[in-house]
């Protein structure tokens, strides 16, 4: 599996599959959080649907993880110093981010959600503002970089 990646990052057309990939996580991720907001505009807690688009986002923040590392092992030494800092900043932020969605589901039981469901829809309102900030963050950031490396392969 390993090899596999290393195989497909070394390939001519791995900057742009690394491109397509960018694209459908960002796109996944705008739709799971519109999703999540239809669930929070909903006057009263939903269990169901609530738990099915938490599924949903936990998956992200895990998949994203692993797209932030294969990108910058694809733009190890084709960026500029600068870049390169971004880029571990990223991984950083990335990092700062499990921690704080991994907190605000633990706080947030299906038990403690039914207490306080508008407290709930407050605080998760705002965690998604902050990694929605992120992503349109690592979008311009990133998605350029690896266009740059894809034109330069």
């Amino acid at each position: 599996m390993r090899s596999n990646l290393l195989q497909s990052l070394s390939s001519s057309d791995a900057p742009n599959r690394l491109q397509q990939e960018i694209l459908a996580a960002h796109e996944s991720l705008r739709s799971c959080f519109r999703e999540m907001e239809d669930v929070l505009a909903k006057p009263a807690f939903d269990a169901h649907a609530l738990t099915s688009v938490r599924l949903k986002l936990a998956g992200l923040r895990l998949t994203r993880g692993p797209l932030i590392m294969r990108v910058a092992q694809a733009l190890a030494g084709k960026v500029t110093e600068k870049e390169a800092e971004t880029l571990v900043e990223l991984r950083l932020s990335h990092q700062r981010l499990l921690q704080s969605a991994t907190a605000h589901t633990s706080r947030w039981t299906l038990e403690a959600i039914e207490a306080n469901w508008t407290q709930y829809r407050d605080e998760t309102r705002q965690q998604m503002s902050q990694w929605i900030r992120k992503a349109e963050l690592e979008q311009r950031l990133v998605y350029p970089l690896v266009g740059r490396c894809a034109e330069d392969a």
